[in-house]
């Protein structure tokens, strides 16, 4: 069993209900455990299209699924409950996104661990450190240390997302 964090988020019709499928749906999947769900933080959306603000938290998980295996998981519950294809970063019923797999980086057509804009989103950011305060970001460093070093980054005017 390796514990992963999952990012996931909403902002089309009932976002708090949205977000308790999501959990609910992803520890019924067989080899998936749902140890933790961090707070809900409501943000702004990324990318420059408008729409309304997101809600989203992140998910501690113990699991026995590959990291592809993972994500086809979750890319089942956004399926579930409804998610379109539509524009690059527009409106979401269901996002989910693996953050970290264990100390584990990988790297595949599909999918990059730790997630590839980890160190550049507060949305993603804190409520990954209120679930685990004392992690490391494989390649990043400390939590705490990404969280200043963006914060520093925001101060000079340098980095993207929110």
């Amino acid at each position: 069993m390796v514990t992963a964090y999952l990012s996931i988020g909403s902002n089309i019709e009932n976002r708090m209900k949205n977000l308790e499928q999501i959990s609910e749906i992803l520890n019924g999947i067989k080899g998936i455990c749902l140890e933790g769900v961090s707070s809900i933080y409501k943000t702004a959306p990324v990318g420059g299209v408008k729409q309304r603000m997101f809600y989203n938290a992140v998910l501690k998980v113990r699991t026995e699924l590959s990291p592809l295996e993972l994500l086809l998981a979750c890319k089942r519950v956004e399926n579930v409950l409804g998610r379109k294809k539509t524009i690059k970063w527009g409106p979401r019923i269901a996002d989910i996104d693996i953050l970290l797999y264990g100390r584990k980086q990988f790297q595949s057509a599909k999918l990059v661990i730790p997630h590839k804009e980890i160190s550049k989103r507060f949305f993603v950011l804190i409520p990954l450190y209120e679930m685990a305060p004392r992690i490391n970001i494989p390649g990043a460093g400390n939590i705490k240390r990404v969280i200043k070093t963006l914060i520093d980054f925001k101060r000079a005017g340098k980095a993207g997302g929110k």
